[in-house]
């Protein structure tokens, strides 16, 4: 585990972008796994890592559908049953906690806790005694925050680095483009989104499954009644429900966020990818989810992304200001969930919502 108050080491940073972009791999080979997995299958054998990262690489670049080494698939399944239950009881520990674990920040912190003897041992009592443990884990979580997010802004700025230049669009051309996104009429139905999805993560929490925040949006925005159905059930049954009945309404979940992952999963990575190389203001995991979730479920807003992966160098200053106006709606639509919360409002609460712009 990285030392708490130290700088960047550059070798952690360089093992953790790897471990980011085996996970994208993997994900596009359709073997999700999460990205504390990733990093412990790094650490384990970085060689066989490396090599699998280069190979699926090159399989990209040639088109080709990708097919995971099995022996990192046995790996991950080996890894999964020996450490796989102390995450789940990690995560549902956090999750209770007085100042529970921001979710942006939660993967980040269980990667740090697990990669080093230590962390796993300290882990290990956490569980065993969650309320004598809590005020001690309280504490060391909230120093390990700021390395934390010393090692996400690093993430940050190396993506940047990484990116192309930008080139400047002639005037001309730009004056042809459309208008960024327009600011909605009335209650913003992305606010309603995301308090819905708020709903889902609690409804979900103490489980294995684990959705991406562009998932729930797109699933609120596009069918709010079902997600809404869903949430309520699961709630239902997690309190009333009969022996089994949670754990099959939580895998009917899971395959309604795998539809959506399996339909969109493959665009929102090559969008991520290319918005990375903006250097966007205010572009994190959450601005990240609601912004992308809202352009899924808007015909016009899938197209002009089309245009931008058809001339990706010619329409970086589109791109940037679209996603700018976007940006800031998300920011403006999360400050008014939050203040909700705070307020105690009914319809934070309630998860309300709305239809999509298109």
């Amino acid at each position: 585990m990285p030392e708490v108050g130290a700088q960047v080491d550059p070798q952690i940073l360089k093992d953790l972008l790897s471990a980011e972009q085996l996970c994208r791999l993997l994900g596009t080979a359709g073997q999700r796994i999460e990205f504390w997995e990733s990093y412990a299958l790094l650490r384990s054998d970085p060689a066989l890592i490396a090599g699998e990262i280069a190979r699926l690489s090159g399989m990209v670049a040639e088109f080709r559908r990708l097919a995971p080494d099995p022996a990192v698939l046995e790996k991950l399944r080996f890894l999964r049953s020996d450490m796989g239950p102390l995450v789940q009881h990690l995560r549902q520990f956090f999750a209770v906690l007085p100042e529970p674990v921001d979710p942006s920040r939660l993967d980040m912190l269980i990667v740090f806790i697990v990669s080093s003897p230590q962390g796993r041992e300290a882990a290990v009592r956490w569980v065993a005694d969650p309320v004598g443990c809590r005020d001690e884990a309280a504490v060391r979580i909230k120093i390990m925050t700021a390395l934390v997010e010393a090692y996400r802004r690093a993430l940050l700025e190396a993506h940047v680095a990484a990116s192309p230049p930008r080139e400047q669009t002639p005037p001309a051309a730009a004056g042809k483009e459309e208008s960024p996104a327009p600011e909605p009429r009335g209650p913003d139905p992305l606010l309603g989104a995301i308090r819905l999805a708020d709903r889902c993560r609690g409804a979900l929490a103490g489980t294995p499954i684990r959705a991406e925040t562009w998932e729930l949006v797109c699933l609120a925005l596009s069918d709010a009644s079902g997600l809404r159905k869903a949430v309520n059930e699961l709630n239902e049954l997690r309190v009333r429900g009969k022996p089994g009945e949670f754990a099959g309404a939580a895998y009917a979940f899971r395959q309604m966020v795998g539809r959506v992952r399996e339909q969109h999963g493959l665009w929102v990575d090559r969008l991520s990818e290319y918005a990375a190389g903006l250097n966007l203001s205010g572009w994190d995991d959450d601005t990240r989810g609601m912004v992308i979730g809202l352009l899924v479920v808007s015909p016009r807003g899938r197209a002009r992304v089309e245009r931008w992966f058809q001339r990706p160098k010619e329409s970086l200053n589109d791109a940037a200001s679209f996603l700018g106006r976007l940006i800031t709606r998300a920011i403006k639509a999360l400050k008014a969930h939050r203040e909700g919360l705070q307020e105690g409002s009914p319809a934070a609460a309630g998860g309300e919502s709305g239809v999509a712009f298109d």
